[in-house]
């Protein structure tokens, strides 16, 4: 891979991860929400398969790309490893942070509603990780 190509394949890659991340919360949240109560865990478990498979898959080859442009760099800029660690940093922030909400989220339970706002809400700041690193990646080019 040419090492022109693989800045535009990080920077892509963080928009994509965190644009990917945030519709979960800004889509799929008010979807469940509005979904009949014995339905939500259901379509939980199903978003949560899906972005759990998805989701580091995509981070992983994102900071791939850009530890691939440090490494390549004639003169090694540092904003790739921040975006490479900021693209990673969704898979620890969900362990420590987010599971117990998300083991809470996978049965039907009368609270099932606050569980998922929150779930919304931890997710929405998991997203905001490759955010930052898009736009560092951004700033930095220009």
């Amino acid at each position: 891979m040419p090492s022109s190509v693989a800045p535009v394949l990080g920077t892509v890659g963080l928009g994509l991860l965190s644009g990917c991340v945030l519709s979960f919360t800004f889509f799929l949240v008010p979807v469940m929400l509005a979904a009949p109560s014995e339905i939500q865990p259901v379509l939980f478990k199903r978003a949560y398969a899906i972005g759990k498979v998805s989701m580091p898959t995509l981070a992983v080859a994102t900071a791939a790309a850009l530890g691939f442009s440090y490494a390549t760099s004639p003169d090694p800029q540092s904003h790739y490893l921040y975006s490479a660690g900021l693209a990673l940093a969704i898979a620890p922030f969900t362990v420590i942070f987010m599971m117990s909400t998300v083991n809470a989220c996978h049965e039907y339970r009368p609270d099932l509603a606050t569980c998922l706002k929150r779930w919304g809400y931890l997710n929405l700041v998991r997203g905001l990780f490759p955010l930052a690193g898009f736009v560092l990646n951004l700033i930095a080019t220009a």
